[in-house]
């Protein structure tokens, strides 16, 4: 079965890879089109979405066994959220014909899910999309929306949230800012190496953490959590 599900993710890693070119490019057509990232960084980009999502795909198998639902589930909002993070990190873009099903879809299953209580997945949404409410409002009045904030990570947020449900979500803002710091280490790494491809970028981009973030909770926000409640109590 592990074979399996990590053929599964190779192709699933592979077909995500369509979107993540695409879409920016139909978006940002009236705005220039999408960044050149240039033929190394493609490629790269093609084979890690396929091993990553691969990846993911034996994981959901192993952390959530004999849960299918589960299982399935989690191992596609996974990949979801590493075409996300990919996208985000190429162009500073969140693109809504793949947040928007994502959030439909996890607050229509989210009621069925044993870990979760019957609103979790709502009032994760919820709370998901008001969290980050402040400093966008702030952006938009200072004009810096897009550098400080955009409106993209509210929507992501709302669907990580209506995927992880509410006490998780806590767990992926968390770790998103650990992740922040891995990243934007990374970016200094890649600028040194790839300075054509990422020389010019001066935008964090916030919804490759958050994605981060929401992968580790996924995965990981139950065994997380207990530690902490062990922890303090």
């Amino acid at each position: 079965m592990l074979a399996v599900m990590a053929a599964a993710g190779l192709v699933v890693g592979a077909l995500a890879n369509i979107p993540i070119e695409r879409l920016p490019e139909m978006i940002l057509k009236g705005e220039g089109g999408a960044r050149d990232v240039g033929g190394r960084w493609r490629a790269s980009r093609r084979v890690f979405m396929c091993l990553a999502t691969a990846g993911v795909f034996v994981l959901a198998l192993d952390r959530f066994e004999g849960d299918w639902l589960r299982v399935s589930t989690s191992a596609l909002f996974a990949a979801a959220f590493l075409a996300l993070g990919v996208i985000d990190l190429e162009n500073q873009l969140l693109p809504d014909l793949i947040v928007l099903p994502g959030l439909a879809v996890a607050l229509a299953i989210s009621p069925f899910f044993e870990h979760l209580s019957p609103w979790d997945g709502a009032a994760g949404g919820a709370i998901g999309f008001l969290v980050f409410l402040p400093i966008w409002g702030w952006s938009v009045l200072t004009g810096r929306e897009g550098r400080v904030m955009g409106f993209g990570n509210l929507k992501l947020t709302a669907m990580m949230g209506a995927v992880l449900g509410l006490q998780f979500l806590g767990v992926a803002l968390y770790a998103g800012v650990l992740v922040g710091g891995v990243v934007a280490a990374g970016l200094l790494v890649a600028r040194a190496m790839l300075p054509r491809t990422l020389g010019r970028l001066r935008v964090m981009p916030y919804g490759t953490f958050l994605a981060g973030g929401g992968l580790i909770a996924l995965f990981y926000g139950r065994p997380l959590v207990d530690r902490v409640v062990d922890f303090l109590g």
